[in-house]
């Protein structure tokens, strides 16, 4: 066995990542998307052996494509959780080499990487790897939404005028990134394509619950359908029912639900 860390996809990894993901929705009747923008990844090929080697450096050609039987992206968030930098690791396990560890070599693969930080995992609901999990050691912690604005489902009801300030940049892979900036409140974007997705949304204390949030989230809509953006996803916990019913009364749907766990302390 073969593990390869590295924080970039050669073309060939990439789409022997993109197999993987696919493989893994179609077994489990679930819709991950191909992690292609993680920070880092360890990708582990079955090279015939039984030893697990983790080489400092490594041709990618050295590498058959066809040989990736189970992979791991990490995410830094910009969360915190007791106390720690949240990172969030996203594993894939080929269906056919599956109850044989590879998730457990993955994970021992990627203690330093991640000694400092706390590990979460996202489960699709209906995932039936939630007993994986338990099994290395992580534990339940809450539920979340993906919720999406479908083009023409904005909902018109009047909102308070608010001044919001919009600055974007564009990121390495082209792609872009903006800050929202009001007197009572902010949040954040990514652009993919016509899609953003939404997320770091806050409104001040002294300001909430008189419309404000509304009023935000409305201006970015527009800002954003003005530069060609047309649908807009957003994630929110289940615990969270006041953001879940704003985000409904403006015209978001429920699409997906997510189960995460955490790492426990040793």
């Amino acid at each position: 066995m073969i593990v390869v860390k590295t924080d970039y996809l050669e073309d060939d990894m990439l789409d022997s990542f993109t197999d993987l993901v696919l493989d893994v929705n179609e077994a489990d009747g679930v819709s991950y998307t191909v992690p292609d923008d993680a920070d880092f990844y360890a990708l582990l090929y079955d090279d015939g052996s039984d030893e697990v080697f983790v080489p400092d450096e490594l041709d990618p050609d050295e590498l058959d494509p066809d040989g990736l039987v189970a992979a791991a992206a990490l995410y830094e968030m910009g969360d915190t959780h007791e106390g720690k930098t949240v990172v969030e690791l996203m594993a894939f396990t080929g269906p056919q080499y599956r109850r044989q560890g590879l998730f457990r070599i993955l994970l021992e693969s990627l203690e330093e990487e991640l000694s400092q930080f706390s590990v979460r995992f996202a489960l699709y609901e209906g995932a039936g790897n939630a007993a994986a999990l338990k099994s290395i050691g992580a534990a339940y912690d809450h539920d979340e939404i993906m919720m999406a604005l479908l083009p023409g489902e904005e909902n018109s009801f009047g909102v308070p005028e608010l001044k919001v300030d919009i600055s974007t940049e564009t990121t390495d892979d082209g792609e872009t990134e903006g800050t929202v900036t009001t007197p009572c409140g902010e949040c954040y974007f990514r652009v993919y394509a016509d899609r953003a997705y939404i997320y770091g949304i806050l409104t001040y204390e002294s300001s909430q619950r008189k419309g404000y949030a509304a009023a935000m989230l409305k201006k970015v809509f527009s800002y954003l359908r003005e530069n060609g953006t047309y649908t807009f996803t957003l994630e929110v916990s289940t615990e969270n029912i006041p953001a879940v019913r704003l985000y409904e009364k403006l015209g978001f749907v429920t699409t997906e639900k997510l189960s995460y766990y955490y790492m426990q302390e040793n």
